[in-house]
């Protein structure tokens, strides 16, 4: 099951991950890892990724 749409909530710890038809009907929900969200996008097929990201991440991406 591949979705078309992924939305990606950057935790400190924690991603979660929400994947929507092109209906917007979701079809996945998930909370991952970093080494787990990495493995699962290089084996998703290529679509849409909106990512949101709390105030920390711009100091954890640094």
């Amino acid at each position: 099951m591949n979705s078309v749409t992924l939305g990606i909530d950057l935790g400190n710890r924690w991603f979660h991950v929400v994947g929507c038809d092109g209906g917007g009907r979701v079809l996945l929900r998930e909370k991952s890892s970093r080494s787990q969200i990495l493995q699962f996008m290089a084996q998703h097929q290529p679509c849409l990724v909106g990512i949101e990201t709390c105030c920390g991440s711009q100091y954890l991406a640094r």
